[in-house]
């Protein structure tokens, strides 16, 4: 098991180009020959084992289970079937906005990002509303017959759970304040560049985005990035994280991770990895050596050099656990969580401003 984590590329897929990841079928088979394999490992060897050997057998397999779940899903999301279809929201949403008129021209502020409701976070929880297939399928059962709508295959959207460019910066709060805690506006800017990277993927997609999307985005970069006073150095900023989020998404499992309800699994991965560390310690402690004429080398202290493998593992599996979660923590994806959270909870705007003042 701890072979199959360490060294068996639970945590990563060799990608070198975007029709890589279109692989993603034959990557999932080559997962399932090797699950049997071990299935057939684990049957042999829990034979009439005790209670500790089957906890830390299971929690290793379910870390394993989680690491395999975790990046086969992010090799399907990075796929153009995945992002045609995962996308189609954003294009929806750039869509409708456009044709409902929104702001006039005139009150397009590229400086105060009024009018630039391009999305940050929200979409993804954002379902297409099923509720009248389900009555109009109750209604069929009951005799009742209606006329048939015209089917919308557009998808709705709560506005009060969307976060866009716009409500970020017209957040009072104090973190976000150009006089508070961002007056260079690097905190929102990652929230800026994240709505333009899904923007971006757009094109890898093969949709496109209204003439009026256009035209809005070239005064944003014309007169609210492109600014001689810091020596053009925000605009450069903002695609360079914007090209940090493409990269990410493609090529590592950050778009996956953070997907809404996915860190609750990287959670139970991590309580996972501790329980199994737990009662792999403990057969450590009380490891007896078998009473065969098996010859296993010892240390001069008398410690078994297998006993001493399987520590040096766990203690590489801990560490390894332990950076990835510090390295999520502080990546610009978590921040972009933290902002978005910080946005929509005005609970956390007003604590804030209670501690400033």
């Amino acid at each position: 098991m701890f072979l199959m984590i360490a060294f068996g590329s639970a945590d990563s897929i060799s990608a070198y180009s975007l029709e890589d990841n279109e692989q993603w079928k034959s990557h999932n088979w080559q997962i399932m020959i090797k699950w049997i394999w071990l299935f057939l490992l684990l049957d042999l060897y829990l034979d009439d084992k005790s209670k500790p050997v089957v906890t830390a057998t299971e929690c290793l397999f379910t870390v394993l289970v989680l690491k395999y779940d975790e990046r086969a899903l992010a090799m399907m999301a990075a796929s153009r079937h995945s992002l045609e279809r995962d996308t189609k929201v954003v294009a929806d949403y750039m869509r409708a906005e456009h044709e409902s008129g929104g702001v006039s021209r005139g009150e397009v502020d590229p400086i105060r990002m009024r009018g630039y409701t391009y999305l940050v976070r929200g979409e993804e929880e954002a379902a297409v509303s099923n509720i009248g297939c389900v009555q109009a399928f109750i209604n069929s059962c009951l005799g009742k017959e209606e006329a048939t709508p015209a089917p919308n295959y557009r998808m709705t959207f709560d506005e009060d759970r969307l976060i866009t460019i716009e409500k970020v910066w017209k957040c009072e709060g104090r973190l976000l304040s150009s006089r508070g805690g961002d007056p260079h506006n690097k905190l929102k800017d990652i929230c800026l560049s994240f709505a333009l990277f899904k923007l971006l993927r757009l094109r890898y997609a093969g949709y496109s985005l209204p003439q009026e999307a256009h035209e809005k985005t070239w005064n944003l970069i014309r007169h609210g990035l492109l600014s001689p006073d810091d020596g053009y150095k925000r605009a450069f900023r903002v695609v360079e994280v914007e090209l940090t989020f493409l990269f990410d998404f493609f090529y590592t499992k950050y778009g996956v991770i953070f997907q809404p309800g996915s860190l609750k699994n990287k959670f139970l991965e991590f309580v996972t990895v501790i329980i199994s560390i737990w009662a792999t310690t403990s057969l450590l402690k009380h490891h007896k050596r078998p009473d065969n004429n098996c010859l296993l080398a010892t240390l001069p202290n008398g410690l078994s050099v297998d006993v001493l493998v399987t520590c040096v593992m766990i203690i590489l599996l801990v560490v390894a656990e332990l950076m990835q979660f510090f390295f999520m923590g502080f990546s610009v994806w978590a921040k972009v969580i933290w902002i978005c959270q910080y946005v929509q909870n005005k609970s956390w705007q007003e604590r804030t401003c209670g501690l400033s003042g």
